[in-house]
């Protein structure tokens, strides 16, 4: 029986050992490249996680490592990298705004997570209600939630960052923008039950 996990997230038997492909024998270190082609397999919603720096002015970053953790409160939580200059303002503000962007927004998305400057030039945004939030991408989101932060965890070379929900918002009717094997879809047609 498999129980617990291994390094890399990888299930482990009692003691430590770490089943192989065929359920048997034992793996070595995870490739840093298959852990990443194997990550890339697990379709997400793409999210602009947004901060409020100390003079109002917007900081903002792509993010798909985010999950819901709560609903009794309702928790969030999202990974990011230290290195991202987004962080210092979620960290001095205590919150953020996490905008589920919608499909055909992938140039957003990219935007966001490859310019170091002007990722706000020509983006429509609007301020939150929350004082810990950071500002709400209007014409780009299908929806949203204002977070304030409840605890940062380093966890390898990311921090994650667990947070309360203030408030959220949503446009009925709007699909998601979705990205899978490093590519952007849009969601297909729902699968029915076998009848």
């Amino acid at each position: 029986m498999l129980t617990g996990t291994g390094s890399a997230g990888c299930l482990a038997r009692p003691g430590g050992a770490r089943p192989g492909p065929d359920g048997g024998g034992s793996l070595g270190p995870v490739d840093e490249q298959l852990f990443r082609d194997v990550m890339a397999l697990f379709a997400a919603g793409v999210t602009v996680v947004t901060a409020t720096g100390d003079h109002g002015e917007p900081y903002g970053l792509t993010v798909t490592s985010f999950c819901s953790v709560s609903l009794h409160p309702p928790m969030v939580l999202i990974c990011v990298d230290p290195t991202a200059n987004t962080i210092n303002a979620i960290r001095r503000g205590g919150g953020f705004t996490v905008n589920f962007l919608r499909a055909g927004q992938r140039a957003i998305s990219i935007r966001f997570s490859e310019l170091q400057a002007g990722r706000y030039d020509g983006v429509s945004w609007s301020r939150p209600e929350s004082p810990h939030a950071g500002p709400i991408l209007d014409e780009v989101a299908a929806g949203g939630i204002e977070c304030r932060v409840w605890r940062e965890i380093p966890a390898g070379d990311h921090s994650v960052f667990i947070a309360e929900v203030e408030r959220a918002w949503l446009t009925d009717g709007v699909p998601p923008l979705m990205h899978w094997n490093r590519r952007y879809f849009s969601l297909g047609d729902e699968v029915e039950e076998p009848g």
